[in-house]
């Protein structure tokens, strides 16, 4: 039996899923496979806010059960559509999940329905969890904010000069500038969070601090 895995999330045009993070702080994005109590498994993602936030109730009661494949609690995590599929598809993975689906069921206890999960489910589980944590999701990308791809260690005026962004470049200058600089981004298989507008925001920001130090200079 091969168990069938909907992926409500789906990749970029580069066949890419973008973890969002915050350089170790709060909010950060999770990857999770959701096995429903019908026996579906999903994949999707789930933001965390708080070290607060509260477990939904089907979880709370292990109707729908949870594994956490990866996470962005470090910073932005790009991963490889193609890579996620074939690790879940695989002869490891499969036969644990349908140890998993066929040990889950919901039952009512005369207060609630409540998910029971049996010993070989656990131990499926317990196996898949091992798995995931060992796989290198690495695969050859990263992740930046804007701002920073652009800028970096160096200074504002430097970082400019680089772009051949001044105080006057019109919108057309600056349409182009993103359009360049997205490709070189592309080619050197480094993602900027937010995209090309994303992009275009942090062009115009600089020049915005360029028009500032002028102002500040006369």
């Amino acid at each position: 039996m091969v168990v069938k895995i909907e992926y409500l999330i789906q990749p970029n045009d580069h066949g890419l899923i973008v973890l969002e993070g915050n350089n170790g702080g709060m909010p950060y994005d999770n990857l999770i496979l959701y096995i429903e109590e019908t026996g579906k498994v999903k994949l999707d993602t789930r933001t965390t806010y708080t070290s607060n936030d509260g477990e939904p109730i089907d979880e709370w009661h292990e109707r729908t059960l949870t594994v956490w494949i990866t996470s962005a609690a470090g910073g932005h995590q790009v991963l490889c559509f193609e890579d996620i599929r074939s690790v879940l598809e695989g002869e490891r993975v499969q036969p644990l999940l349908k140890r998993i689906i066929d040990g889950h069921d919901v039952r009512w206890d005369g207060s609630n329905y409540r998910g029971r999960v049996s010993d070989d489910a656990r131990d499926a589980a317990d196996d898949l969890d091992w798995i995931l944590a060992e796989t290198d999701w690495d695969c050859g990308w990263t992740a930046w904010d804007a701002a920073e791809w652009l800028v970096g260690p160096q200074s504002d005026t430097a970082a400019a000069r680089t772009i051949g962004l001044t105080v006057d470049s019109g919108p057309e200058d600056i349409n182009r500038m993103v359009d360049r600089l997205w490709g070189t981004a592309l080619s050197e298989k480094q993602w900027i969070v937010g995209g090309k507008e994303a992009l275009g925001d942090a062009i115009l920001a600089l020049q915005q601090r360029l028009r500032e130090e002028a102002e500040e200079a006369r």
